[in-house]
């Protein structure tokens, strides 16, 4: 792809200078032609010896001056780590106190001889190495830090004596109060009592915002006069953490001596000369001081630095360029971490001065007819370009306008596109303004209700001034979905939404499929309560069916807790699921929903630690027959067994359920049920699944798989659907279910009358046995409601030929109710708990004719 302003300058060259360009190329062949045998040969030979010779002195010279800077920047980490080790131990160091005192405004190490610590002796009693600024009076916490630094003397002294061709100081800066320096100074002839080193920049360069890294950085310090006068051209820094706490800052503050020997040391060829500059151009040091004076003007730092009597004492950056086409080869080198540059220059009067002498005579001829050719061609070309300029122009002006609205498409902002004389473009014109718009609105509308969306909301929030928020979940929305399809989910939307849109006090955003929020600009909080209220009575028709919509909503006032509004809301929303609170819920920093995480937290690490150590069992409990008398029948539960503890399942389904694990309890349970199963061929087990199972875990291929490997008769084998689990795709469960009951396995409806099924999904999936929920059977002596439910269950099983059990039978006198309704079976803790497999032979042997 090309811009228009590039094709049109394509072709003008393409048909306008081309032809002129190959007939000076012929022109100018023509004279090479004549200077090709001698010149060409030894120039290109010449040429590629001064760069390859320049290049290996640069690469040697810049190894030699990066193994210089490493060796120092190694000396500074292992300062740092040493540093970091005192300051880690800095409580466990003993303080006295009587080493400091006052000196002019500054608490200083009063040191006079070297003592038993390895401290140095300062050379005079105003000197000091060590020294606080802003204090008035030093407390302990300040001794600590004092002495901490004070131990850092002798390594300190050893690196900037032992260096001192490159390092002229070594300094620590912790915070603005606390330093320490070598060689000493005296603070109040070189200091002010009030100095905050930690706004200027070799203190802040390190910090973590400008250093994350935490890595040694160098920092030019060339352009300071101070700097100059002294000979320091540059300083490493390295910051000081404690625990991941910045403390402060390590600096070695280097001379410009060593580099200056490297530099000078160095043997050019042509009377090629080299030049240390930084990257803006400033010449450090040159090995040639009075060339590059007279080729730039400007004296390099170490000239100034040893020459105090220069009147100018700054640097001014050199024009690198200068003189570089005509006379001069210049070949750059960078000096890798430390921002430098080196630069060897050589005329090329000098490098090619024989070749120059053979070519001269023959570009002397071909001179004329060149400047002629030039003069011709610059006036063609000005004429060119000025028509090539209008035409472009006339077409690019519009298109750049058209190419910058599009860059804005969609975004929250007005935009308008000038109109153009090009009918096309005016016709791209109405085109965009249109697109802008209607992208505009689905980046912060729902196209299904007209409602803003989260993006909308979370602009919001943070752009207004929002009294309180309520996020409401339409809780059946998935299940109506799954039974009804997403016109019927779409409906229930629709009205809910309808109906908040009669008040006028909030605004509303629908933030996903299921969920919408209201935000409340006005000081009226029962304003959110009228509203669900409503909702909650809400009744909505589709296509005869009448639907119920079944909602949870939280709560958030701005002034309620410290947390945004929308964090408060989903807190009480959430808090409102756990609960299954038919009303809104109010956030409170009271609501133990942190609890509930740290909870289900240890409870995850356990159940991880189950999986690993094979904790997970199945425990069997008894299924009576109530006509034979007998033990026909077993249901496995899971159980945790972690040393002499038995836990029961309710402790770490949950978990289970918020780690996706819940299809690997199935699993393990089948597999060790199966094995079970293959020991006792005449007995019948019940193993649970949910409706998730039958594809999370292929259920179909696994259990004939465990069936071909234990040698299980399909027919001992009945799968328990918990009755409270949504059914999710429901044809490919129907599937799935038919292809078990051809098998040979039997389906179990567990819990039935307290969840999503329904007795139409009942005929669907043709079940076998229908086990009737406990808290039915549980009152079924005492209340009528409950008798009524079961008998009614038990008539509905024996008319579509599925068998029942009744749970929680607790004691034989509700066995002998149970018996009157006709149900066939009996399971609970009258007849026994459940048990590990051990127990079964007991079990099966047991007389039971008591009940």
């Amino acid at each position: 792809m090309q811009s228009i302003y590039s094709v049109i300058t394509r072709r003008f060259v393409k048909h306008s200078l081309v032809p002129i360009l190959l007939v000076e190329v012929s022109l100018v062949l023509t004279l090479l032609l004549l200077n090709n045998y001698q010149s060409k040969t030894n120039k290109k030979a010449l040429q590629n010896i001064t760069k390859e010779s320049f290049q290996e002195i640069a690469i040697q010279t810049s190894g030699a001056l990066t193994k210089r800077f490493s060796y120092d920047k190694s000396s500074l980490t292992q300062i740092q780590q040493m540093t970091a080790i005192l300051f880690e131990h800095i409580d466990d160091f003993t303080i006295s106190p009587n080493q400091w005192h006052n000196q002019d405004k500054f608490f200083q190490l009063n040191m006079k001889e070297k003592d038993a610590k390895g401290f140095y002796p300062l050379p005079a009693s105003r000197n000091t190495s060590v020294y606080t600024t802003n204090l008035k009076q030093l407390e302990k916490d300040d001794y600590k830090i004092l002495t901490t630094l004070s131990l850092l003397l002798p390594s300190i002294k050893a690196t900037v004596e032992t260096q001192n061709d490159l390092i002229s100081s070594a300094w620590i800066n912790i915070g603005k109060h606390y330093s320490m320096v070598y060689p000493p100074i005296e603070p109040a002839k070189e200091l002010s009592p009030t100095l905050d080193v930690t706004k200027h920049p070799f203190y802040y360069l390190a910090d973590p915002k400008h250093n994350p890294e935490k890595k040694a950085i160098f920092t030019p310090l060339y352009q300071e006069e101070w700097a100059i006068d002294k000979g320091e051209f540059g300083a490493y820094l390295i910051p000081i953490y404690k625990q991941n706490k910045f403390l402060g800052v390590i600096g070695l503050t280097l001379t410009g001596k060593a580099v200056a020997d490297v530099i000078r040391s160095m043997d050019l060829p042509f009377n090629a000369y080299a030049i240390l500059t930084d990257n803006d151009g400033r010449p450090i040091v040159s090995s040639s001081p009075k060339a590059c004076y007279q080729d730039f003007g400007q004296h390099s730092f170490y000239e100034l630095f040893q020459h105090p009597e220069y009147k100018e004492r700054s640097l001014t950056a050199i024009d690198i360029s200068q003189k570089t086409v005509n006379n001069t080869i210049i070949f750059t080198h960078p000096i890798p971490d430390i921002g430098l540059r080196l630069i060897i220059r050589a005329e090329k009067e000098e490098v090619f001065a024989t070749i120059n002498k053979i070519s001269q005579r023959t570009l002397l001829v071909g001179s004329i007819l060149i400047i002629a050719i030039i003069l011709f061609y610059m006036l063609f070309f000005i004429l060119s370009v000025r028509s090539m300029q209008r035409l472009a122009n006339t077409i690019a002006t519009p298109l750049r306008a058209i190419v910058n609205f599009s860059s804005k498409l969609g975004r929250n902002e007005g935009v308008v596109l000038e109109s153009s004389s090009i009918d096309e473009l005016e016709d791209l014109n109405i085109n965009l303004n249109q697109t802008h718009e209607k992208l505009l609105q689905m980046v912060i509308k729902d196209e299904a209700t007209g409602l803003y969306n989260r993006r909308k909301l979370l602009e919001d929030l943070q752009n207004t001034k929002a009294v309180s928020l309520m996020l409401i979940q339409l809780h059946n929305y998935k299940t109506l979905h799954n039974l009804y399809g997403q016109e019927a989910a779409d409906a229930v939307v629709s009205g809910v939404v309808k109906e908040i849109k009669k008040s006028e006090q909030v605004q509303a955003y629908r933030i996903g499929d299921d969920d919408i929020a209201l935000l409340n600009f006005s000081d009226d909080f029962a304003i959110f309560t009228k509203i669900f209220d409503t909702l909650s009575s809400l009744h909505i028709s589709f296509r005869s069916i009448d639907i119920h919509p079944f909602l949870f909503a939280g709560i958030a006032n701005e002034n309620s807790a410290s947390l945004p509004l929308f964090e408060q809301a989903s807190i009480a929303l959430l808090y409102a699921q756990r609960n299954i609170s038919s009303y809104p819920v109010y956030y409170s920093d009271a609501h133990s929903i942190k609890k509930e995480f740290e909870t289900n937290l240890v409870w995850s690490n356990r159940l991880n630690k189950a999986f690993q150590e094979d904790q997970l069992v199945p425990y069997f409990q008894p299924i009576y027959n109530l006509r034979t008398k007998k033990i026909e029948k077993f249901e496995s539960l899971v159980r945790m067994i972690d040393g002499d503890e038995v836990i029961a399942p309710f402790h770490f389904l949950q978990a289970a359920a918020d780690m996706g694990k819940t299809h690997e309890i199935t699993k393990v349970m089948i597999k060790k049920v199966f094995a079970v199963a293959a020991k006792f061929p005449e007995i019948s087990f019940n193993i649970n699944i949910s409706f998730k199972d039958f594809k999370e875990i292929d259920l179909l291929g696994f259990v004939q798989e465990q069936c071909d490997r234990h040698d299980v008769r399909a027919e001992q084998i009945t799968f328990e659907l918990l009755e409270t689990d949504a059914p999710g795709e429901f044809d490919y469960i129907i599937k799935a279910i038919t292809q078990l009951k051809k098998d040979g396995f039997s389906i179990a409806i567990d819990d039935f009358g307290t969840g999503h099924s329904n007795f139409a999904h009942l005929m669907s999936m043709q079940v076998d046995y229908i086990k009737i929920d406990g808290q039915f059977i549980k009152n079924i002596l005492k209340d009528p409601n409950s008798a009524t439910i079961t008998k009614t269950i038990a008539q509905f099983a024996s008319l579509m030929g599925a068998k029942t059990v009744a749970e929680f039978v607790s004691d034989p006198a509700i066995i002998k109710r149970i018996h009157q309704f006709n149900i066939d079976y009996a399971q609970g803790y009258a007849i026994s708990p459940p048990l590990p497999e051990d127990q079964i032979s007991t079990l099966l042997y047991k007389d039971f004719t008591y009940l």
